[in-house]
C-alpha cells in the first residue's frame, strides 16, 4: 500500500498583514499654510476612503426575491488617534480651529509606521474641536472628498 502525502504551502513574501500606529499627519491649505501634527502612540484609528456604497438593508428586495442595490456615495473619513497638543508654543488646537473654518479645503496626508500613506483631498476637521488639557491631546476626525486613496 502506497500512501501519498501532498503538502502544499502558500508563501507569498509580498503579503504583509501589519498593524501600526500613525507616524504623522500633514496638512496643506492654500489659505492657512502647511504643517505636521503628531499623534499619541498606541491608539487605534479608522481609515475610510469613501466612495460608492451599497445600502446595508435586507428589506431592499423585490417581491420575486431579487435584491435592489440601493447605492450612494459617501465622503472619506479618517478617525485618527488623539493629536498631541503643545499648548504653549505650536498650539495645534488653534491650527485645527483655523483649518475647520477655512473657505478652501485642506489636503491631508496620514503616514503610518508600517509605511502605508493615505491622502484625503478637500478635507476638514469634523465635529467638536476641543483639547483634553490633562492628557495634552486633541481628538481628531477628518472628513473629505469621496476619493481618498492609499498613495504608498
Amino acid at each position: 500500500m502506497l500512501l501519498l502525502i501532498l503538502v502544499i504551502t502558500y508563501n507569498n513574501k509580498d503579503m504583509a498583514y501589519t498593524g501600526s500606529g500613525v507616524l504623522e499627519v500633514t496638512y496643506n491649505n492654500p489659505q492657512i499654510g502647511q504643517g505636521t501634527l503628531f499623534c499619541k502612540d498606541g491608539e487605534g484609528y479608522t481609515i475610510d476612503l469613501g466612495g460608492k456604497r451599497s445600502a446595508d438593508d435586507t428589506a431592499m428586495v423585490t417581491t420575486s426575491g431579487t435584491r435592489i442595490n440601493q447605492m450612494s456615495v459617501v465622503c472619506s473619513k479618517f478617525e485618527l488617534p488623539p493629536i498631541a497638543w503643545d499648548k504653549t508654543v505650536k498650539d495645534e488646537l488653534a491650527i485645527l480651529k483655523k483649518l475647520a473654518g477655512a473657505m478652501v479645503g485642506t489636503t491631508w496626508t496620514v503616514t503610518c509606521i508600517d509605511g502605508a500613506i493615505y491622502q484625503m483631498q478637500n478635507g476638514y476637521p469634523a465635529g467638536d474641536i476641543a483639547g483634553e488639557g490633562y492628557d495634552g491631546t486633541i481628538p481628531l476626525t477628518l472628513v473629505g472628498d469621496a476619493d481618498a486613496e492609499r498613495i504608498s
